[in-house]
């Protein structure tokens, strides 16, 4: 049989083209739902992904003496101030304490004491009473690289500040004319001056544009402590005149100071700028005192430089530490029962030095003698 006849082939051609026009066709349909599929399924998988939570950075840089967060860095370089202030009842409230970073508080002759406070970031425009100098002061002057501010000083602390190149600004020597007298008190209890006369005297005198020492170690915000007995109040007692109290104020997450059982605040305290003084930290030292051999007027030695014990209170808490400092120009540091270093909280704070462990009374914790 010839398949080849000259009739079929006109035949079947129609046909043919139509199947393959069908088939061509629902393939291209095929293949193009099979694109608009694939679009689909990669819109699905690209999805945005959720930004990470962002740890907030605190604005500005922390003060080395007291873990303040500034955000002009300018006043954090130039150099640490350190004013003597009078501490008698006559000298009482004093002015620019309430900006102070760092107080110390040491006995003097007489069961007297003094304060010397030390500023950085802050420019009080009151500062007094201001009083002389005495040698341990100047230690503590040195730890923090500062200029020290005072008036005047006995002929042997005045060798002393010379002999150890101390830049000083004082009533009765170099920047005299940074202080004045005011009327609302009795010499001696009445010489007064303002930061911005310190810094420009002594920048007048050429010293120092920047105070270079490694401060005290901080947290970023205020934390209790990790192992800390319950101390809301306590005192440290130097004499009946001159008592200093602490009370707890939860709410502020400081301690209110109290000296000789009345509140205190600062002299440029008023109504509508209420300034009372708050301790976020409270270091109690403890360093053996004695007489100046042939001293008739009762002038102390302590020795600053060493190790001993103290107690660290901050956030109603407290807890026995250990201090050290290992010549005249280094910086005391503070280590816990493990051996490491006290980090502080930021803020104002006050460092109580006594010559005896039974000056200190804390309710709820004993103290051994």
């Amino acid at each position: 049989m010839n398949l080849n006849t000259g009739s079929k082939p006109q035949k079947m051609y129609p046909v043919l083209l139509a199947l393959i026009l069908f088939l061509t066709v629902g393939c291209s349909q095929n293949e193009g739902s099979e694109e608009v599929e694939e679009e689909i399924i990669f819109e699905e998988e690209e999805e945005e992904e959720e930004p990470e939570d962002e740890i907030e950075e605190k604005p500005g840089t922390p003060s080395p003496i007291s873990g303040i967060y500034v955000d002009e860095e300018g006043r954090l370089e130039r150099p640490v101030v350190g004013v003597m202030y009078d501490n008698n009842p006559r000298a009482r409230p004093q002015a620019g304490i309430y900006d102070a970073e760092v107080i110390y508080e040491f006995y003097v002759e007489g069961n007297a004491t003094r304060l010397l406070a030390f500023f950085l970031i802050n420019d009080p425009e009151l500062i007094g009473p201001v009083r002389s100098a005495r040698p341990y002061y100047i230690e503590k002057a040195m730890e923090y690289h500062a200029i020290y501010a005072h008036a005047g000083a006995s002929s042997r602390v005045n060798e002393e500040i010379k002999s150890l190149g101390i830049q000083n600004v004082s009533l009765l020597g170099p920047g005299s004319g940074a202080f004045w007298r005011e009327s609302h008190r009795r010499a001696p209890h009445n010489a007064y001056t303002s930061m911005d006369n310190i810094r420009d005297t002594a920048k007048n005198l050429n010293y120092r544009e920047i105070s270079e020492f490694e401060g005290y170690k901080f947290h970023e915000e205020k934390v209790a402590l990790a192992s800390g007995q319950a101390a809301e109040h306590f005192e440290v007692r130097y004499h009946a005149a001159y008592r200093a109290e602490y009370r707890y104020n939860e709410e502020a997450k400081g301690y209110d100071r109290y000296y000789t059982d009345q509140r205190q605040y600062d002299e440029t305290h008023d109504e509508e700028e209420e300034k009372p003084i708050l301790a976020t930290n409270v270091l109690v030292q403890i360093v053996p005192a004695r007489l100046i051999p042939g001293s008739g007027s009762g002038i102390l030695e302590m020795d600053t430089i060493g190790s001993g014990k103290a107690y660290y209170f901050t956030m109603g808490e407290m807890m026995e530490v250990r201090w050290e400092k290992d010549d005249q120009e280094g910086f005391t540091r503070y280590y816990d029962i493990d051996g490491e270093e006290v980090t502080l909280n930021p803020g104002q704070t006050w460092v109580q030095v006594i010559s005896r462990d039974e000056l200190l009374t804390v309710d709820e914790v004993e103290q051994e003698n």
